[in-house]
């Protein structure tokens, strides 16, 4: 039996972020990708926008249970959930922010 020869990869340039980098983090979206982001969510806004009816208006004002219950869940339940388990999880200021 022969050995077969594994070629191996050595990395030509190496990053190494500077202290203050370190400390402060990469902040996420920042450059090209922020813009990416950005006119992605105005293509997706545009198109839900573009997609909407008076009915689907109506239909709304007639039966806002749905709506509301959202609403609620959204801005009122999973705030208060994420909360909850982050001082139950003892989750620091600066892992929750």
């Amino acid at each position: 039996m022969s050995a077969t020869m594994v070629p191996t990869v050595t990395p030509t340039a190496t990053f190494s972020p500077t202290q203050e980098e370190c400390e402060l983090g990469t902040p996420a979206g920042t450059g090209i990708l922020q813009i990416l982001m950005g006119i992605i969510v105005m293509t997706l806004m545009l198109g839900m926008g573009a997609c909407t009816r008076v009915e689907d208006y109506v239909n709304i004002m007639k039966s806002p249970k749905a709506p509301l219950i959202g609403f609620v869940s959204q801005f009122g339940i999973m705030p208060c959930l994420a909360y909850g388990l982050a001082k139950l999880l003892n989750v620091s200021d600066a892992t929750a922010s």
